[in-house]
């Protein structure tokens, strides 16, 4: 897939976010696999991104009480109160 392979071989955390900062939401889970919380919070430092951070989450959030919590944290972030 062209897709993935542009996805695998484009570093993302090489750009540079500020100006869209305010329209990124970043939902992590710290258990996640795949990658490293820690490349996360970099990112969202650098470009003052917000971060979400989901304790015990995986990278899937293959657990459906970490899923349903970054769910809500979408709604809350594209319709807020």
């Amino acid at each position: 897939n062209e897709f993935l392979e542009e996805m695998q071989t484009d570093d993302v955390t090489k750009q540079d976010y500020l100006d869209y900062a305010d329209s990124i939401l970043m939902i992590h889970g710290t258990k996640d696999e795949m990658v490293p919380i820690e490349v996360t919070r970099q990112l969202s430092e650098d470009n003052v991104i917000e971060l979400i951070e989901v304790e015990g989450a995986d990278h899937p959030f293959s657990n459906p009480k970490h899923m349903d919590l970054a769910i809500q944290k979408i709604i809350s972030f594209f319709k807020p109160e």
